[in-house]
């Protein structure tokens, strides 16, 4: 066994916050530091709920800057985010404009209408995803009914940490357990559902390649390297993207008899299964498919997370009264 340490970055993006966090790998056991955090932050502008980006892509240079003024030779670093928002990448090279967040009202307006176009069965069918409002799917159909500029003017999109993997410097790609949250993945054959995007109006010209988990992207740009000092030759791997897939990865759990419980703004409850179970009773009951490291499938089910009590806390802060989770929880126990 190699005795050298190796050090690696990981960015985390969840809708209320976000982290950088190094990883040192030495003797084969990995020590981890939370090197930076964040607020994420939303709001309405140009007619819409939208993320900031602008914030997301600085507070990540800010936290990969930290990194290299301790002159670490960090050997990689990747990025994972929530689920079925998409960055747009526009044709002539100008930054990225603010994404839609999942919760803006226009979803809740078009889910119906491709549901009744297209039909619950075959998009289940091909998909095997819970049927949320905020689905990409419907994100897309959204943007075409409205006559979204982006969609003329870009070469493709990107979930969010894809994207901002594409940001620090890595080809643009989309990596598969992200990709599963869109609702237009197909888990069986492992490719777009391309029939499916047809339907709602956008050119499958627009959709990026999907890699596995584990892809190499490419070296950081010269961007990144002098915006943080990290050396040139750290490289922008695609992990596993979306953060749940992230968190069931890490598990250290074996064998077949378990179950896991990710909690954050969701929850989300499951098993790992070698394949997909695409069948009606599955559709009945609400559950989902979204595929997880080395193409597992994470059979799981939605439910009530700690959204309430991060927008309680939100609406606090607004009116001055700053409290952590532990007051608030108390608060709530004493009421």
């Amino acid at each position: 066994m190699s005795t050298a340490s190796t050090h690696h970055a990981a960015v985390d993006l969840g809708a209320e916050s976000g982290r950088v966090i190094l990883g040192t790998l030495s003797q084969g056991r990995l020590s981890i530091e939370e090197i930076h955090r964040f607020p994420n932050r939303m709001g309405e502008k140009d007619g819409g709920l939208k993320w900031d980006l602008r914030h997301l892509e600085g507070e990540i240079l800010a936290g990969l800057k930290k990194i290299g003024d301790r002159k670490i030779p960090l050997e990689s670093v990747s990025c994972d985010s929530w689920g079925v928002d998409i960055v747009y990448l526009p044709k002539d090279g100008s930054p990225a404009k603010d994404p839609f967040c999942y919760r803006d009202e226009r979803n809740e307006k078009i889910f119906p209408k491709v549901v009744d176009k297209i039909g619950k069965e075959k998009i289940f069918a091909r998909t095997g995803l819970q049927f949320m409002p905020f689905n990409t799917l419907y994100q897309l159909a959204a943007d075409a009914e409205s006559g979204r500029s982006e969609v003329g003017q870009s070469s493709a999109f990107l979930p969010v940490a894809d994207y901002l993997n594409y940001f620090l410097g890595g080809r643009p790609a989309s990596e598969v357990s992200l990709a599963s949250t869109t609702q237009f993945y197909d888990p069986k054959n492992r490719k777009w559902a391309e029939d499916l995007v047809k339907e709602v109006g956008i050119p499958t010209s627009l959709l990026p390649e999907v890699v596995p988990s584990g892809s190499l992207l490419g070296k950081i740009s010269a961007k990144t390297v002098q915006a943080t000092g990290l050396p040139a030759t750290c490289q922008v791997v695609a992990s596993c993207s979306h953060d749940t897939g992230a968190s069931v990865a890490a598990v250290p759990a074996e064998g077949k008899g378990w179950a896991y419980l990710s909690s954050g703004t969701w929850s989300l409850l499951g098993v790992e299964s070698p394949k997909p179970w695409m069948t009606p009773a599955c559709a009945e009951a609400g559950l989902t498919h979204e595929v997880g490291f080395g193409h597992s499938i994470r059979l799981l089910k939605n439910i009530a997370g700690l959204w309430l009590v991060q927008e309680c806390r939100r609406d606090f802060a607004k009116q001055g009264r700053e409290m952590d989770y532990g007051t608030i929880t108390r608060m709530a126990s004493e009421a």
